[in-house]
């Protein structure tokens, strides 16, 4: 199991500083970045590029999701390109951390966000961790123990959530 050290409460995003931000840790995280205060995340629904994070915050917060933000600092470089190679999130196909890869720590090997985050903590990129709707996770000494999980698990987690998108689609739908 990896671990994401010395986790303090989350008071507000600085500015100029890239996150990578682990949206329900505990479980299979979605994997995104927040950059300057613009938001970028490869989904199963599609891909968000440079939006304004200020709206996604105040809906995860309204959603109480565990939220862990993992502070890289100021980073020159913009996710933006990085991004731009992706068109969603895929059973089978490329996840929520692909592109994340690709701008924080391209030569990383990992597959999976637990083993990402080992790498980012050796290569000396993590400076700070915090949290949000996540302090019951934390443990006594201000640290967090990542789940690990499968491909299969991924890629059943992606079809259960098109499966609920087509399932709320259908309930709205003037035939439905």
């Amino acid at each position: 199991m990896s671990e994401i050290f010395s986790v303090l409460p989350f008071s507000s995003p600085a500015v100029g500083n890239t996150y990578i931000l682990l949206i329900s840790p505990d479980q299979i995280p979605h994997v995104a970045i927040v950059h300057r205060m613009k938001y970028y995340s490869l989904a199963n629904f599609g891909l968000i590029s440079g939006e304004d994070f200020g709206p996604y915050l105040k809906a995860l917060k309204r959603l109480k999701k565990g939220l862990i933000f993992l502070d890289l600092g100021e980073l020159e470089t913009s996710p933006e390109n990085g991004f731009r190679k992706y068109d969603k999130a895929v059973a089978g196909g490329p996840t929520c951390l692909a592109p994340i890869k690709d701008f924080v720590h391209p030569e990383s090997k990992a597959q999976f966000a637990f083993e990402f985050v080992p790498e980012l903590y050796a290569a000396g990129k993590i400076i700070a961790a915090s949290q949000l709707n996540f302090s019951d996770k934390i443990d006594d000494k201000g640290n967090f123990r990542m789940s690990v999980y499968s491909h299969s698990d991924i890629d059943q987690y992606i079809h259960s959530i098109n499966e609920e998108n087509a399932r709320r689609k259908q309930d709205i739908s003037p035939q439905g």
